[in-house]
């Protein structure tokens, strides 16, 4: 079941990025773009330090940093 849904929440990001993401500016695409890959590289290096928990704690010091840069973009 957990590929299942994987897999669906990828066609629905897909649907949604091919139904909004051409009314987006430039400049905010790219915001949302680097805002992704900062939350994937802390979710990384969450793992991989802690592979006992995915969870993200939005009160630790690399998440917050990972807001405030999204946020002044």
């Amino acid at each position: 079941t957990g590929t299942v849904v994987n897999v669906a929440a990828i066609l629905v990001g897909t649907l949604i990025g091919e139904l909004v993401g051409g009314r987006l500016s430039q400049q905010l695409q790219v915001r949302l773009l680097h805002g992704l890959g900062l939350v994937g590289l802390v979710l990384g290096l969450r793992l991989f330090r802690d592979e006992d928990t995915a969870r993200v704690d939005w009160s630790r010091p690399e998440t917050q940093l990972v807001y405030n840069a999204i946020a002044t973009c």
